[in-house]
C-alpha cells in the first residue's frame, strides 16, 4: 500500500513518466477528511498537516524501495515509529510550526 501512494506522488525520487496528478488530488482530499476527522476525535497529534502525512507516505515508500531485497519488512519498523509520532498525546510543538 505505501508503494502504491509513493507512485502517485511527483517528488518522490525514481518516478518514471509524469505524475498522476488527478491521483495525487484525490489522495490529498482523503489525506484531509482523514485529518479533519482524526483531528476532531482528539487521536492525531496537534500541528499535523496533510503535506506532512503525504511527505510521510512518500519517505515509507521510499524505504520500502531501498530496503525490500536487504532487509525485507524493515520499512514496517519505521511505520511504528511513524504512526506513533502522530498520536494525539505527542503534544510538543513540531519543528516549524507557527
Amino acid at each position: 500500500m505505501v508503494r502504491g501512494f509513493a507512485r502517485r506522488l511527483p517528488y518522490q525520487t525514481g518516478c518514471r513518466g509524469a505524475p498522476d496528478l488527478d491521483g495525487i488530488q484525490q489522495l490529498r482530499l482523503v489525506i484531509e477528511r482523514l485529518c479533519a476527522r482524526a483531528g476532531a476525535a482528539g487521536v492525531l497529534r496537534p500541528g499535523v498537516t496533510t503535506d506532512d502525512l503525504l511527505l510521510l507516505l512518500v519517505s515509507l515508500g521510499h524505504a520500502v524501495q531501498i530496503t525490500d531485497e536487504c532487509r525485507p519488512r524493515m520499512w514496517n519498523r519505521l511505520l511504528h515509529i511513524s504512526l506513533d509520532g502522530l498520536r494525539a498525546d505527542r503534544r510538543e510543538p513540531l519543528p516549524g510550526s507557527r
